[in-house]
């Protein structure tokens, strides 16, 4: 579609202002289905002569000028024929070239989908099934709890649980995890909360004196100190 305002986008910067011979205008552009030169002579019969300048005795016009003559009449402006031939052979040429490249691309999806369907017994998804699928990730904060046999055995906490029970997986000999998301500046205490609460095996226990362990949890902060806290 033409451009409304400016120079037309088929037509190059350097001769859009540039003064030049009617016949030589012919070339970059057709006026309401016909050439510039043609379209000058028009308006100069009906007495409404399109701006020109007088080079060498010979009347020279401006694309510019014929642009916003065709405008102002509101009449069609487009490429030269020759041109529009050449634009729509490059357009299908594109279209060409990206059904050749679809093609290319499902031939390689299908060839991966049966090596898939061999090799694992599942068809391959598509990206697109694979995005529409897809859940948002944020690394979780929080206090979580390492669970086996349906008890809590380790409570523990991280800016990224996630990462944490990775560190986790070699260590202790658990079959599954709870947790619950809290804020960076409430870890300690909620963490502590729970290890009190829940005195869990493998988080140990405090020592006293002579190396004597206690009964209180090994926790980030005392259970004296919580109780003093909420009371």
């Amino acid at each position: 579609m033409e451009n409304m305002k400016g120079r037309p986008s088929f037509i190059p910067r350097e001769v859009f202002r540039t003064w030049m011979k009617p016949v030589h205008l012919n070339k970059y552009v057709e006026i309401a289905g016909i050439l510039p030169a043609s379209f000058i002579a028009r308006e100069l019969r009906l007495g409404r002569p399109v701006r020109s300048m007088l080079i060498g005795g010979i009347s020279h016009y401006r694309l510019l000028d014929v642009i916003a003559r065709a405008r102002a009449q509101a009449v069609s402006i487009e490429p030269p024929e020759s041109q529009r031939i050449s634009m729509t052979i490059e357009q299908l040429r594109q279209e060409q070239a990206l059904i050749e490249t679809s093609l290319d691309h499902q031939k390689h999806l299908l060839g991966l989908s049966r090596a898939s369907m061999a090799l694992t017994g599942r068809v391959m998804l598509q990206e697109a099934e694979i995005v529409k699928g897809a859940a948002p990730y944020k690394p979780t904060c929080g206090v979580y709890f390492l669970i086996k046999s349906e008890r809590v055995m380790y409570v523990g906490q991280s800016a990224s649980i996630e990462t944490r029970l990775r560190d986790h997986a070699g260590r202790f000999d658990f079959d599954s995890f709870s947790f619950i998301e809290a804020r960076m500046q409430d870890l300690d205490k909620l963490e502590s909360l729970y290890i009190h609460l829940l005195r869990p095996e493998w988080n140990g226990r405090i020592f006293g004196p002579g190396g004597v362990a206690t009964e209180e949890c090994s926790a980030p902060i005392r259970l004296d100190r919580l109780l003093a806290v909420g009371s």
